[in-house]
């Protein structure tokens, strides 16, 4: 640091500005970082993420998705338990016989049947199907099991008693060894993981033990059962009628056996170990763009969980540490371009980034309120509301205000602030970041020029309906809300932008007070012809009430041309000369009857003519106006000489001294003293300052012009300007040679339209005939009695190079003869 850096540092001019600058900075870091988990912002199951989260510690935790997954594979491959059910065969066992019996008496009852008269069964009583059918309905519970009279018939045709009873008993003892092996139902076919067949788990009915059986589909039942038929010794009709019979009885006799079933499942949970997930340090958690699933979202939480449980201080993580650096970088930008804006008025610039700071804090401190909101336990329950939350941030109330404040570059600036640090908060999401900054650029651009108060509310509403556009797309193209989500989020982005311009109304007066700014909205409310001040001045100095319009006119026109605040200087230009109402008699516009000056000496009229320059300032702090009115009332004269009664004094001065060398008698007065006719000043400190002084000085010059032609006026016009420059009037504003001529030329063009002269129309009644030639001699109006002229009465005069305001006499002839002197 150089010994000249150094001394503006420690001399106080540039000391509160690097400190406001650390406590700025300190303050945003504290408002946006402090407490913001790394874990990043809060994300909704099942939505799609914003932010990029990476693991700043490595942590392990026991994963309940993982751990349920793994329980769930192990109750899909534990085979269910089943037991085998005798009932059924036991049963038809039973029903069987009981059934052969019936038939023996019912064969041995006399009439039925018919005998077969030929053949090697002749004498044999033979029965129909139609008969064993009517016989099966007639037994008890009926043909419980469907089975078919011709079959039955077949048996009591071609089997004796007897034989009939042994075929049933061996077919039965067939059936009961398929039932002991056990036969299983298609809802019940034992298939492995893989798609391969297996064994079945089979409790023995103490329920002591379980083996793993092969047991039999019904289809291969029926083939043992077929087979095992066939090997009985009996006729080939008989054996078909018995296989039939037999297949009736023939069923699934598996029973699941739950209770077994969940002792070998919980058996095997009890050796089951919980699965651990192990996350490295900079592993990614969540990627942007990513849906969140259950994994990502248990993950994450144990993360949150992690973090809050691990003693690792704050200072020295990592990722706050790089929050915390750009957020200086930042900041830094803010501070380099509000004091290159003033360049060297420090005052101005510690008001600008204290003004520009509050903003930005108070900006920063709604959007990280509503941000711990959509991480509350309420957001958790409602996920429209976790949704809608962090898009809802007011993030254009900052570039509005200071927009309106500062100019739009300001604002676009505090904007690019705004989004940056919207981003940082939410994870460092790209997409927010974007949102941000075109919400808050198209509050800025459409309050860049506001002279009425809803203006800003409608900036507001424009900012709402971009971030709303914004934020649906980007819901659309992630898929991460419904329709009602999306309907929800438009209302609420609408109701955000209406909300911020309604704010920043109300804070705009409040910043204006504080930090002594001027909106144009302000300057337009003061241009408002009605406002008490100017009443006052019109009703107690009419002249210079005109004075200070013309003044106005002068100077508006003057910045427009030179890119000044042309508001600003209308405004100030109707309020510069307020001090003349406390004395208005002594200002020669406001004169009626007299000059008070003739019974006052040159030095005490020019004390007079100064002190409305105080008195004006005393009151533009009664009434309240602004800053930027007050400076021009202080600075519009300057330091510039009243040069009437400076020349005054010098005259009495140097014929008083001749009276004394005269007289021979006392010694010569002192010198004038220049000082005492001057103003106090100070001189011109802004460019609108600047050109009300050169406006007031020519408008009031500009009363005693003789002759109003366009080279006159420029003439004039450059003596003025030219004097306040070689006065030194223009040292201290920020005024360029080249705007000094397009003021000029502004000046002579509105001085042109001001002082325009116009043709006085002609008296009386109007002339009937053409009208001799002007200054009509005796002897010519003697040889045209009849008074048809032979001149034409000349058109009336236009305004042209040389002409004066000085009216001159037109001698006319009318039709009569007689002359009458008009004003022309």
């Amino acid at each position: 640091m150089t010994g000249e850096a150094r001394m503006r540092l420690f001399s106080g001019k540039l000391l509160p500005f690097v400190l406001l600058f650390i406590v700025f900075t300190v303050l945003v870091i504290e408002i946006c970082f402090a407490g913001l988990s790394p874990a990043g912002p809060q994300v909704v199951l099942n939505q799609t993420s914003r932010a990029r989260i990476i693991a700043e510690i490595p942590f392990s935790y026991v994963s309940e998705i993982e751990t349920e997954r793994t329980r769930a594979e192990i109750r899909k491959r534990t085979p269910p338990v089943y037991r085998l059910d005798q009932a059924p065969m036991v049963n038809f066992r039973k029903w069987v016989l009981s059934m052969d019996s019936a038939l023996a008496k019912y064969l041995a009852a006399p009439g039925v049947g018919q005998a077969i008269s030929e053949g090697p069964q002749k004498g044999i009583l033979h029965v129909t199907g139609e008969e064993m059918d009517s016989f099966l309905r007639e037994l008890p519970g009926g043909n419980r099991y469907n089975l078919s009279g011709e079959d039955l018939a077949v048996l009591a045709n071609t089997l004796g008693s007897d034989e009939r009873r042994g075929s049933l008993e061996e077919g039965l003892k067939v059936l009961a060894d398929l039932y002991r092996q056990g036969v299983y139902g298609e809802n019940q076919i034992p298939v492995q993981p893989d798609g391969s067949l297996s064994y079945m788990k089979i409790a023995d009915n103490s329920g002591r033990g379980i083996v793993d059986a092969d047991v039999l589909s019904r289809e291969e039942a029926l083939s043992d059962l077929k087979i095992n038929i066939g090997a009985i010794d009996v006729p080939r009709e008989a054996y078909v009628a018995l296989f039939r019979v037999m297949r009736a009885g023939l069923e699934p006799n598996l029973i699941f056996d739950q209770k077994r079933t969940g002792e070998i499942i919980d058996e095997a949970l009890s050796r089951m170990q919980k699965r651990f997930i192990h996350v490295r340090l900079g592993d990614t958690i969540i990627e942007p763009g990513m849906r969140v699933g259950e994994m990502q979202f248990e993950q994450l939480q144990a993360y949150r969980k992690a973090l809050r449980e691990s003693e690792k201080s704050l200072i020295v993580d990592s990722q706050f540490l790089d929050r915390a650096i750009l957020a200086g970088a930042v900041m830094l930008a803010v501070a380099v371009f509000i004091r290159m804006r003033r360049k060297g008025n420090e005052g101005e610039n510690l008001l600008d980034l204290s003004m520009a700071a509050i903003a930005i804090l108070a900006n920063l401190a709604i959007i990280r309120a509503l941000l711990g909101v959509s991480e509350g336990t309420l957001a958790q329950t409602l996920p429209t509301l976790a949704t809608i939350l962090p898009w809802i941030a007011p993030v254009a109330l900052g570039p509005i205000l200071i927009a309106v404040l500062m100019g739009p570059g300001a604002g676009a600036l505090i904007a690019c602030v705004i989004a940056a640090m919207n981003s940082l908060m939410q994870g460092g999401s790209f997409a927010v970041a974007i949102a941000s900054l075109l919400a808050g650029l198209a509050g800025v651009f459409a309050c860049r020029v506001v002279q009425v108060r809803t203006r800003i509310v409608r900036a507001g509403m424009a900012s709402g309906v971009t971030l709303a556009a914004l934020a649906m797309l980007l819901l659309l193209r992630d898929g991460s809300g419904g329709l009602r989500e999306i309907g929800w989020l438009a209302v609420a982005m609408l109701a955000n932008g209406f909300l911020s311009g309604v704010v920043a109304v109300g804070l705009i007066p409040l910043f204006e007070h504080l930090f002594h700014k001027t909106t144009d909205i302000t300057l337009l409310e003061l241009t408002d012809f009605n406002h008490p001040l100017l009443r006052r001045l019109q009703v107690a100095a009419p002249g210079s009430y005109h004075h200070s319009l013309m003044v106005a006119n002068l100077a508006e026109n003057a910045a427009l041309s030179v890119g000044a605040n042309a508001l600003a200087c209308r405004a100030a230009s109707l309020y510069h000369d307020i001090g003349k109402i406390i004395k208005p008699e002594y200002f020669i516009e406001n004169q009626r009857e007299g000059n008070p000056h003739m019974e006052r000496n040159p030095s005490m009229s020019a004390l007079i003519i100064k002190a409305h320059v105080k008195e004006g300032v005393v009151l533009s702090r009664q009434y309240g106006l602004p800053k930027i009115v007050t400076d021009v009332i202080l600075q519009h004269h300057g330091t510039s000489l009243i040069q009437y009664f400076y020349f005054m004094a010098l005259q009495r001065q140097q014929d008083a001294n001749a009276l004394i060398e005269a007289q021979g008698e006392g010694s010569e007065l002192d010198e004038v003293a220049q000082s005492n006719y001057r103003y106090e000043g100070p001189k011109p400190q802004t460019l609108e300052s600047a050109i009300v002084m050169l406006a007031d000085a020519t408008e009031a010059a500009s009363r005693s012009l003789k002759k109003v032609t366009p080279q006159s006026i420029e003439d004039f016009v450059t003596r003025i300007v030219q004097g306040r420059i070689e006065d030194g009037q223009l040292d201290e504003a920020p005024i360029t040679m080249r705007q000094i001529t397009l003021i000029k030329e502004s000046f002579v063009f509105t001085l042109l339209n001001m002082l325009h002269s116009r043709i006085e129309y002609p008296k009386g009644e109007p002339l009937k005939k053409q009208v001799t030639k002007v200054n009509v001699t005796p002897a010519e109006a003697a040889a045209n009695p009849a008074g048809e002229a032979a001149f034409s009465l000349p058109q009336p005069p236009a305004v042209v190079e040389g002409m004066t305001n000085t009216p001159e006499k037109i001698v006319i002839e009318e039709k009569n003869g007689t002359i009458d002197g008009r004003e022309a």
